[in-house]
């Protein structure tokens, strides 16, 4: 072999890692952007943003393309967990959904035969509020909520209700004519919200970070009382 003969080597820089591509939206928090997920023989192998979607238009969050660990978690639970010690202990065991589903009906039945509203039916950000409220209304509990009952939800309807409007999945502020802004420690979309602001010359942008919610609901109250904004 002649050492100083150039030697070829085939290296694909862009290898094929799927089979087919699916297009969904990302629930790994509420921006809801647009994703390709690809697969492998029905494997998910890799997740990219997708360009054609509105709300990102191709670009993906580190925590948009870790879904694939979600979803492939080792700790992914596949069937339902019995207690089996005592509260606190940490100790169950896996039962058929079969099984489940009896214990589940058994207990519910005996509340909605005497009260219903005894029910507290509380989930988490399952992204599914819509039909769990809709099933805890049927049951005939009005002691039900979710994740965004404690959070976004409230913050739209405050929006709503004093200014007229709210931000994210609720629509979007009018930045072109805000003449004052205040955010109250709400870091994680400050960037977005300065760079659509400091575009507008007549704006004033106020940022205070309170130590409680207390404070917050006082300083609230305070400004809309003192301001007559609450009209008849």
């Amino acid at each position: 072999m002649n050492p100083f003969k150039n030697q070829t080597e085939n290296v694909k820089t862009s290898p094929k890692v799927s089979d087919e591509i699916k297009q969904t939206t990302c629930y790994m928090c509420a921006c809801r952007c647009g994703i390709d997920v690809h697969l492998l023989d029905d494997q998910i192998r890799y997740i990219e943003g997708n360009k054609n979607h509105p709300t990102n238009k191709g670009v993906l969050c580190a925590k948009g393309s870790a879904g694939i660990m979600q979803q492939n978690s080792p700790a992914k639970l596949t069937k339902p967990l019995l207690r089996t010690g005592e509260r606190g202990k940490g100790e169950f065991k896996e039962i058929e959904w079969s099984e489940a589903m009896e214990i589940a009906t058994t207990w519910l039945s005996e509340i909605r035969n005497t009260d219903p509203k005894k029910l507290a039916f509380f989930t988490g950000r399952d992204q599914s509020q819509s039909l769990t409220g809709w099933w805890a209304n049927q049951f005939g509990t009005c002691n039900f909520a979710a994740h965004g009952g404690f959070c976004s939800v409230n913050m739209a309807a405050a929006g709503l209700y004093t200014i007229g409007g709210s931000f994210w999945e609720f629509g979007e502020v009018d930045w072109d004519h805000t003449k004052y802004f205040i955010l109250f420690d709400l870091q994680f979309c400050i960037q977005s919200i300065f760079f659509e602001l400091v575009e507008q010359p007549t704006a004033k942008i106020y940022i205070e970070e309170f130590l409680s919610s207390f404070a917050f609901t006082y300083a609230i109250l305070k400004l809309f009382f003192s301001n007559n904004f609450f009209t008849a």
